[in-house]
C-alpha cells in the first residue's frame, strides 16, 4: 500500500482504500484478517471505512447502519489509524426483507414510494437512529420489513464525523438520493 501511495502521490493523486466495518469484537472473524488498519492507514490517504450493512440480506430484518453499531466500528478505527485519515461511509438505500433471510436492497426512492403504496408510518428507532416499517404486498408475497434511513438519521450519522474528528462521510451508492418528501 505504501508503494502505491507513493506513486500515486508522486502524480499528484491521493490513495483513498475502502475497507468492511468492524470492531474490536470483530478482530478474530477470519473474514477480517486481511485488514491491517495500522498498515493500511500509514499507506493511504484515507481509509474510508463502510459502516454500512450492519444486517445483510442473507440474515434476519435490521438496522442497515446503527448508530451505535457505527460507533462501535468508528472507536476501533480510530484506536489504529488517526482520525483525519478516516472517511465513514452512510448508506443510501435499505432493505426490504419478504421473510427471514431474503432482503432486497432497495434505494430511498423505492422506500418512500412504498411507504406511500401501503399508507404505513415509518417507526424511528431510537437505540439505533434508524427507520423501520412493515407492509403487506398486495402481490401476495406476505408481510414485509422494511430498515432504511431518513434524513435525521443520516444527520446524526453524519455528525459523527465532528464528534470523531474524522476526514469526511462518504455515501454508497451514487445517485441514490434521500427521498424528497421527508416523510420517513
Amino acid at each position: 500500500m505504501q508503494v502505491l501511495g507513493r506513486a500515486l502521490h508522486a502524480q499528484g493523486l491521493k490513495l483513498i482504500v475502502s475497507l468492511p466495518a468492524f470492531s474490536t469484537a470483530d478482530e478474530t472473524d477470519s473474514a477480517n484478517y486481511g485488514y491491517d488498519l495500522r498498515a493500511l492507514g500509514a499507506g493511504a490517504d484515507y481509509l474510508q471505512i463502510m459502516t454500512y450493512d450492519e444486517t445483510i440480506p442473507a440474515w434476519n430484518p435490521g438496522p442497515v447502519a446503527g448508530s451505535d453499531w457505527i460507533e462501535n466500528d468508528l472507536d476501533y478505527a480510530v484506536s489504529l489509524v488517526s482520525a483525519d485519515k478516516i472517511l465513514s461511509g452512510l448508506p443510501s438505500y435499505g432493505y426490504d426483507w419478504r421473510a427471514p433471510h431474503s432482503g432486497t436492497q432497495r434505494s430511498w426512492a423505492d422506500t418512500d414510494a412504498l411507504v406511500k403504496q401501503y399508507g404505513v408510518t415509518p417507526s424511528y428507532v431510537g437505540s439505533n437512529d434508524s427507520v423501520t416499517f412493515r407492509y403487506a404486498a398486495d402481490d401476495g408475497s406476505g408481510t414485509h420489513t422494511v430498515w432504511t434511513e431518513n434524513a435525521r438519521s443520516v444527520q446524526l450519522k453524519a455528525s459523527l464525523v465532528n464528534a470523531y474528528g474524522l476526514a469526511g462521510t462518504s455515501m454508497y451508492a451514487l445517485g441514490w438520493r434521500m427521498p424528497a418528501s421527508g416523510r420517513h
